[in-house]
């Protein structure tokens, strides 16, 4: 069962980094409108907020979600066609929630918490592999213990059998077979 960040430094939302940054993906037209453009800048700011709000709880998955997708929108955000023709309430909104700090931390973050959770994401296979390793391991031990009884039913029902008398059938004249 895969458990929380926070408190055992297990994983719960994702089983990688790569899917963490699925879940986290966001894709803006490059020809949206000024008003679309302005949401999207409006929201990374709430983005931000969450990743730091995750971050201080030490919820570094949810973190890491937050902070990625505030970096895919300073990316993508910059390939509009309104940046890029540097229209003013476009430019004023996206320095205002995008500064060099902000940016630079982010970034930071990212890189730290990645390589965090890859640990996290390591150790959590490894434990899954060790679990199913066992179980095999158990599994087959269970199958021979069943061939061992079964063995050992078969020599007891063979030696419940009267013994017979080879002397007696050849004397006899019948034919053993």
């Amino acid at each position: 069962a895969v458990v929380s960040t926070q408190s055992t430094g297990k994983a719960r939302i994702a089983k990688s980094v790569e899917e963490l940054q699925d879940k986290a993906g966001i894709d803006i037209p490059p020809k949206c409108d000024s008003k679309t453009t302005l949401r999207y800048i409006k929201a990374a700011s709430a983005i931000y907020s969450s990743a730091e709000s995750e971050f201080r709880k030490g919820d570094h998955e949810k973190a890491y979600m937050y902070y990625y997708k505030f970096g895919m929108l300073f990316q993508q955000i910059q390939a509009t066609s309104l940046f890029i023709n540097k229209q003013q309430n476009v430019m004023d909104e996206f320095k205002a929630n995008f500064t060099r700090d902000r940016v630079t931390k982010v970034l930071e973050r990212i890189d730290m918490l990645q390589t965090k959770l890859e640990k996290v994401y390591e150790e959590i296979r490894r434990a899954e592999e060790e679990k199913i390793k066992r179980e095999e391991e158990a599994r087959k031990a269970a199958e021979e213990k069943k061939r061992e009884i079964q063995e050992m039913e078969r020599l007891r029902i063979e030696a419940s059998r009267p013994p017979v008398d080879a002397f007696a059938i050849f004397s006899s004249g019948q034919t053993p077979l």
